[in-house]
């Protein structure tokens, strides 16, 4: 199957593959929806920083990225510390996660702003430890 990477989820159609953290998280991104389909997610185990939303047993939630995902927000409680994704960064206050691509980009996507602690917009190659090179 072409596209396919290891760990990742081939959809039904046969032609193309998505990551395994786009699976039963509520939107789909296979082209024929079968990665949320009620027959995959029923059995889909969720993949690690992920579970299942207490309130739809068929959705996986990020945990502790800060980002409520699940409508009960059980992916966001009980947190000790937030954890990011290796293409995320965590704001100053360390409660918030924001993909890489927003940091210094003229936005402040962070509740304190610090995502834009910069001297001017910079493209994500440009970051050196979170501030414009």
């Amino acid at each position: 199957m072409c596209g396919t990477a290891p760990g990742g989820f081939p959809c039904l159609d046969g032609y193309t593959a998505i990551d395994e953290y786009n699976v039963c998280d509520g939107k789909s991104h296979c082209w024929d929806a079968s990665d949320e389909s009620q027959e995959v997610c029923e059995n889909w185990q969720c993949p690690i920083k992920m579970s299942k939303c207490d309130d739809d047993e068929n959705r996986c939630g990020m945990v502790c990225d800060g980002v409520i995902n699940c409508i009960s927000g059980s992916d966001e409680t009980n947190c000790k510390e937030f954890l990011c994704l290796p293409w995320m960064s965590k704001c100053a206050n360390g409660v918030e996660c924001v993909f890489n691509i927003y940091i210094c980009n003229g936005m402040s996507n962070y509740n304190d702003g610090s995502d834009e602690l910069c001297t001017a917009p910079c493209l994500t190659s440009q970051l050196n430890d979170k501030k414009c090179l």
